[in-house]
């Protein structure tokens, strides 16, 4: 057989080969890309009945259940927000397994009408049945709030009619207490004031 028809005859298979090796080039990259699966909510919602040295002792809002919980390695790790107040509403997320909780935020602090620090008249009423309205916002507007898994999730829409879709989004709560509320949302930091006058 001749170079030529050498050259011919192999370069069809060439071509083939090539593009089984792209084709699975691809769909290793398009693997790579996929989400991994959303992690499960496992936030407990609790009252807290007192504290003894290292441990909390609650009870379950949705079942009555009494449980103690070991609080100290959250606390060191800075993931204890809004402090530990006995009477009040936590939204914990435990490890069953070393019956300590991994963090703590604090419901009852957390509800009420906060105002943004450096937004004249703009703030957010958060209700304890979990809906947000917002006070004087004209880019968004708010339907709802929750916790997840130790994160503060606002639900909202555009207010300018350009989406009706419903958009989540997660942010970092940095500081909780009676008076002030920090959290980053999408890279912005909200400094938030509680408005304790007339219209709380």
């Amino acid at each position: 057989m001749k170079t030529s028809q050498l050259i011919a005859f192999f370069r069809p298979v060439a071509a083939f080969f090539g593009l089984v090796l792209v084709l699975s080039a691809c769909s290793g990259n398009k693997s790579s890309k996929e989400e991994a699966p959303e992690v499960p909510d496992s936030t407990m919602y609790v009252r807290l009945d007192s504290l003894s040295g290292d441990s909390i002792y609650v009870t379950s809002v949705e079942s009555n259940g009494h449980r103690r919980w070991a609080y100290a390695g959250a606390q060191q790790d800075g993931k204890i927000i809004g402090g530990l107040v006995t009477g009040d509403t936590l939204a914990i997320v435990p490890s069953f397994q070393t019956r300590e909780i991994l963090s703590s935020v604090n419901i009852s602090k957390l509800i009420g009408l906060w105002m943004f620090e450096g937004r004249d008249g703009e703030g957010m009423r958060l209700e304890d049945d979990g809906a947000a309205c917002g006070i004087g916002l004209s880019d968004v507007t708010l339907r709802e709030w929750r916790l997840r898994n130790g994160s503060f999730i606002l639900t909202y829409v555009k207010a300018d009619g350009s989406d009706y879709r419903e958009t989540a989004d997660t942010s970092h709560v940095e500081k909780l207490d009676d008076n002030e509320f920090v959290f980053t949302l999408n890279g912005t930091k909200y400094i938030c004031r509680r408005n304790s006058g007339l219209i709380n």
